[in-house]
């Protein structure tokens, strides 16, 4: 089902979609919000939930993948997927789902920040992408989405005065 962003959900929960000090939130089901920050420069995906369920991960990853192929190729995708509050657990689904958004238009200039928490997991979740950059893409680990958003931001002023 496609809610009125073109988000997939999937589940029949509706969506919220609120709006504040410039970021504007969506709730897409109870395991995933979108939210853009800085006039939709910045894509944050707060997953949360055990993404051993394979709705919690089919969510996240099928409204990436959706987001990500309609991108204006002139912009540069600045997106932070924040893990924090997911129950991180590695599962082929999960390994087959980062490898397809990693191949994913390689053309276009992308900007990773993964917020994951200090689990044991996690840190075998940084060894599964780890290599994965190219000249188009960097992706990066945090431990607070605050610091990831920083991170964005100096790319994003860096990349506007060139």
């Amino acid at each position: 089902m496609l809610n009125a962003w073109g988000c997939i959900t999937t589940t029949s929960t509706s969506t919220v979609e609120t709006e504040s000090k410039g970021t504007l939130s969506q709730v897409v089901n109870p395991y995933l919000t979108i939210k853009w920050m800085y006039q939709r420069r910045i894509i944050v995906y707060a997953v949360s939930g055990p993404l051993v369920m394979q709705e919690v991960a089919e969510t996240w990853f099928v409204n990436v993948k959706r987001i990500l192929t309609t991108w204006s190729p002139q912009l540069p995708y600045l997106a932070i997927h924040d893990l924090t509050n997911a129950n991180v657990t590695i599962t082929p689904y999960i390994v087959s789902s980062i490898r397809d958004l990693y191949n994913l238009r390689p053309e276009l200039t992308q900007r990773i920040g993964i917020v994951v928490p200090r689990t044991l997991t996690a840190q075998l979740l940084k060894v599964l992408v780890r290599n994965r950059d190219r000249d188009t893409m960097q992706t990066q680990f945090f431990n607070t989405r605050d610091k990831a958003v920083s991170w964005m931001l100096d790319y994003s002023a860096a990349s506007s005065t060139t």
